[in-house]
């Protein structure tokens, strides 16, 4: 069976000044028996560390399972009536491989209540330290071109701007103004622009790094947030125009159909485990340059 299979970057930090490695407490989870790895991390959200292994000196890699027990679909076989499943609870799968040199994940995103950011809360939990940050990792070039232009306009769009989670005080003044614009227009959506107009003075190049990393971080959060678009105009020197960076679409990584049995778990993540290690060689010297 053919099957989309999207990987995308994350660089994960330490957060509160813990200074427990990543790796070592994935270590300390694949230690115990399987009823002992599992863990609600939000409300009928359920992971398990289901596969662990080292490649290398530098790798470790795995697979997690969403043990979903809730809402289950019925059991549909071609030419008879839809009845019960049969079974209490099934499975989502997402391989993942880490690089502990430069602390990057490389994660199967898309797959159903599985995304790195519950990764960082599951390990967390399971291992007891304060937490782990996981932000996308952003191609060198979309943040170059941050870096080097002049920024004239932040744009960003949110569905439920009060379940953001702001990081540093200037992104809880996003989230409060975002807030009051919806509730004040009791809108499905809040869409603002931050602009400059016909002032000289441009918009700082780190604060705008700052949002969008936030930003960017938040719609992968998976939090009910809904941040659908995260935009910022700049102006080249020497251009006509200004260039519009649609940074969602800047997310290093890659996605492809790949061939996937339909009922072989093990087959299934050696071949999107060998893509996932594919696709970090693919990318190694972008890591490499930012990491």
């Amino acid at each position: 069976m053919d099957r989309m299979v999207n990987v995308r970057f994350y660089s994960v930090e330490n957060v509160d000044g813990d200074a427990t490695p990543f790796a070592d407490c994935l270590h300390q989870i694949a230690d115990r028996q399987l009823p002992d790895r599992e863990s609600e991390v939000e409300p009928e959200i359920v992971i398990r560390l289901e596969r662990h292994d080292i490649d290398g000196p530098n790798i470790v890699k795995g697979e997690l399972v969403r043990i979903q027990s809730e809402n289950l679909p019925p059991k549909a076989v071609r030419g008879e009536p839809v009845t019960r499943l049969g079974v209490p609870s099934i499975g989502h799968t997402a391989a993942f491989r880490y690089d502990t040199a430069r602390s990057i994940l490389a994660m199967e995103t898309g797959r159903s209540g599985l995304t790195p950011y519950r990764l960082g809360m599951y390990v967390a939990e399971l291992a007891g330290v304060p937490g782990y940050g996981v932000w996308p990792v952003i191609t060198e070039n979309a943040w170059q071109k941050l870096e080097d232009s002049r920024v004239r306009k932040m744009m960003v769009k949110v569905a439920s701007p009060d379940r953001l989670a702001p990081v540093a005080a200037e992104h809880q003044m996003v989230k409060s103004a975002l807030t009051q614009m919806k509730n004040a227009a009791h809108t499905t959506y809040v869409e603002a622009v931050f602009g400059m107009g016909h002032v000289t003075d441009d918009i700082s190049n780190r604060r705008a790094r700052s949002w969008f990393r936030w930003l960017l971080g938040e719609r992968d959060n998976d939090n009910g947030a809904g941040v659908s678009k995260v935009n910022a105009e700049i102006r080249v020197d020497g251009a006509d125009q200004n260039e519009l960076l649609r940074f969602i679409d800047c997310h290093l990584g890659e996605k492809r159909k790949i061939d996937l049995p339909n009922d072989d778990p093990d087959v299934s993540y050696a071949r999107r485990d060998a893509y996932i290690q594919a696709v970090m060689a693919q990318f190694r010297d972008e890591i490499n340059a930012q990491f």
